[in-house]
């Protein structure tokens, strides 16, 4: 097992190198009803789509596309057992799928599992043909991953206790389930190129942590980073940037009880490196993900105060430690935040804390 390095970045490197705050401007796009965790916009940031709870339809959840430029919202679909959703790049098409909960006699009870793309410049949902799947259904929090062309899509589920990649061809709209025989995490991430796909594994002997690539040409394992002595425990919401051959979780350890992001990067197989980022003692981790594949981190934190809990977005170089607060001080309950790359601009779902549905938000 390799020798772990590890970069400790204190509270007070981290006010040294703290960037001033540039607010971004924040300006309510769309209202949704029920509750929306989720949204998801496309890399260029026209559209947005989300998933919410309630409010009234048909069944327990509703997915809507809202025109980012505009605000106007249109009903995608509906379903009881919902799945995730992305952006094709480059098409201005939304993947997504759902399922349906089947009792049968002979294969006993599994979920049937559909994929569905939607048109935005047609208005259109479409089947996608043979994708009537008997799997496990991930809920619509864990979403789906495009290659950054759009060549395909990977989406993990479950079969017979085995996790496998239902894989998506946009180009000739075909679904391909893909078995693979290894212990793999909710969290992964498909390379820029499409060629390969990072997950975490846990070392069962030590607990240590595994970084694993699985090469879709070949169907091989090609890159495999141990991290060893690993000093977080309780993770959650891994996420890998492939580019740059970094990934980073929401942990604590024994040794260091605080929340915070740690961030992993193995570069070099043989000298893995382990940067815990801290924040301020009163700031607790919402949410935490890359800021497209540029090696930098964006954060949903709460600050607890005697009056509530105030909310901001922040940017942070784990390297350097710069901090930069794009979002200060918000009494939005910011429930999850995504980055339109292309267009620098965020986008945020807050429940209305009285009740009445959901506020999409746009921050540029």
């Amino acid at each position: 097992m390799n020798s772990l390095r590890v970069c400790i970045l204190t509270l007070a490197s981290l006010a040294l190198c703290a960037a001033p705050a540039l607010a971004a401007k924040a300006t309510k796009l769309s209202d949704l009803p029920g509750k929306a965790y989720v949204v998801r916009c496309n890399p260029e940031g026209t559209w947005i789509a989300a998933w919410t709870e309630g409010g009234g339809g048909k069944s327990a959840y509703t997915l809507y596309a809202i025109n980012a430029a505009k605000g106007d919202k249109r009903e995608v679909d509906s379903s009881d057992d919902p799945g995730g959703m992305c952006w094709i790049p480059n098409r201005n098409m939304l993947f997504y799928c759902k399922g349906k909960a089947v009792d049968s006699q002979v294969a006993g009870k599994f979920t049937a599992v559909t994929y569905w793309t939607f048109d935005t410049a047609k208005g259109t949902t479409k089947k996608i043909p043979g994708s009537d799947l008997k799997d496990e259904l991930q809920t619509f929090i864990i979403d789906p991953v495009p290659a950054d062309d759009g060549s395909k899509v990977f989406h993990l589920t479950i079969t017979n206790n085995l996790p496998s990649f239902n894989i998506y061809f946009p180009a000739s709209n075909v679904m391909t389930p893909m078995l693979v025989k290894a212990k793999i995490a909710a969290d992964y991430d498909l390379s820029a190129d499409g060629q390969t796909v990072y997950w975490p594994m846990t070392d069962n002997t030590n607990g240590d942590l595994v970084i694993t690539g699985w090469g879709f040409k070949h169907h091989n394992y090609n890159a495999l980073y141990e991290i060893a002595k690993d000093p977080a425990t309780g993770r959650g919401g891994f996420k890998v940037d492939s580019t740059n051959k970094v990934a980073v979780t929401m942990a604590t350890s024994k040794s260091d009880p605080a929340l915070k992001a740690v961030v992993y990067s193995f570069k070099d197989p043989k000298n893995p490196v382990a940067i815990p980022v801290h924040l301020d003692p009163s700031e607790n981790i919402k949410m935490v993900d890359w800021k497209g594949r540029t090696g930098l981190l964006y954060m949903v934190v709460g600050h607890e105060t005697g009056k509530g809990t105030l909310y901001s977005i922040i940017e942070v170089n784990p390297t350097s430690g710069t901090r930069t607060v794009v979002l200060p001080d918000s009494t939005d309950e910011i429930q999850f935040a995504d980055y339109a790359p292309r267009s620098s601009t965020y986008f945020y779902t807050a429940v209305d804390p009285r009740g009445k549905g959901t506020r999409v938000v746009k921050l540029q």
